[in-house]
């Protein structure tokens, strides 16, 4: 098992579903977001540890899960945690992570393409992961 310190564990973006990745639809799924898919699994191949974090239960988070992986959207999980070795404590039931990108954030959600630029921005401005 991989021990992960601080310093050298990947960055943890929580991404919220509805209104995030889709347009908010609900209990539907909405159209998928300019970009996300995109800029999402740049994420993913960059490093990012991605938590799709939603409060879809049941029967919704299933169709959660088919429609990420039927549009290629990657992920490491959907409503949980980074697992222990990663980032050495389990919260519960708050999600941890680095960066919450979510549409409810004050004033809204940026496009994906200025996401991408805050949250690099970010991670560099940090110097830590």
């Amino acid at each position: 098992m991989k021990k992960y310190k601080a310093k050298t564990r990947p960055t943890i973006l929580a991404i919220d579903f509805d209104g995030t990745i889709v347009s908010n639809n609900f209990p539907a799924i909405g159209e998928p977001i300019k970009d996300a898919k995109e800029i999402i699994n740049t994420f993913y191949e960059e490093g990012y540890y991605i938590i799709i974090w939603t409060c879809r239960g049941g029967e919704e988070l299933v169709q959660v899960r088919d429609f990420l992986d039927n549009m290629g959207i990657k992920y490491h999980k959907i409503n949980e945690n980074a697992d222990f070795d990663i980032i050495g404590f389990m919260p519960f039931p708050k999600i941890y992570c680095d960066i919450c990108i979510d549409d409810k954030n004050l004033g809204g959600i940026p496009s994906w393409k200025e996401i991408y630029t805050m949250v690099t921005e970010y991670r560099q401005g940090m110097g830590i992961w």
